[in-house]
């Protein structure tokens, strides 16, 4: 499988949709290439098999994943790509989607730890918003720096200390997270409402 266009990149990766449209390859690069592999491929086992598609090296050695696209990410929206405000009851949906994905991942004492707008997309308008990038989520129990999360997002216990034990109340990462996708993909809420609803979403999530 190979991919073509790119669709996204991050730190350690690349995205790339593949010939038919429907599929994103995701190229893991640096040293540690085959471990995050290895523990996306986990994670995604653990929470939703039908998120892998085929998983491996190509013949270059590149260490890759190939599952279903979601190429309406949420960051578009934030950075404003779209024309228009969506309206209260879209904006409901994207914060009950991700909590419900949150709900799932915290069940199986899991946590993602980096919740933010380029980590949140959906494969178009009709589809649920789903989590990518789980291939640095830990285990509920364990410990691990500040390294681990998006410092923007990061709840305010993770900025205190070098070293902390992760637990599910700082996997939403802090209200801020859902301020910032609250506020950018709404244009008919106040802020008062919208920090309102972010107090009580992240003290549940």
């Amino acid at each position: 499988m190979r991919g073509v266009d790119v669709v996204g990149c991050g730190a350690h990766c690349v995205v790339r949709k593949d010939e038919t449209g429907s599929v994103a390859v995701k190229y893991y690069g640096g040293d540690d290439a085959a471990e995050r592999l290895a523990r996306e491929v986990r994670r995604l086992k653990q929470l939703d098999e039908n998120r892998i598609i085929a998983y491996g090296s190509n013949d270059e050695g590149r260490c890759l994943l190939a599952s279903p696209l979601y190429e309406d990410a949420l960051a578009d929206h934030v950075c404003g790509l779209c024309s228009r405000a969506a309206p209260a009851g879209a904006v409901v949906r994207i914060v009950l989607d991700i909590a419900q994905a949150l709900a799932h991942a915290h069940s199986l004492g899991i946590v993602h730890g980096d919740v933010k707008p380029a980590n949140v997309a959906r494969k178009n308008r009709n589809e649920p918003w789903v989590l990518l990038d789980w291939d640095d989520a830990l285990d509920v129990g364990s410990r691990t720096s500040l390294s681990f999360f998006t410092e923007l997002y990061a709840a305010p216990e993770c900025l205190l200390m070098d070293e902390l034990a992760i637990t599910p109340s700082i996997a939403l990462a802090s209200s801020k997270s859902i301020f910032t996708i609250l506020a950018a993909a709404c244009g008919d809420l106040t802020k008062t409402k919208v920090a309102s609803s972010c107090c009580r979403i992240s003290s549940v999530y």
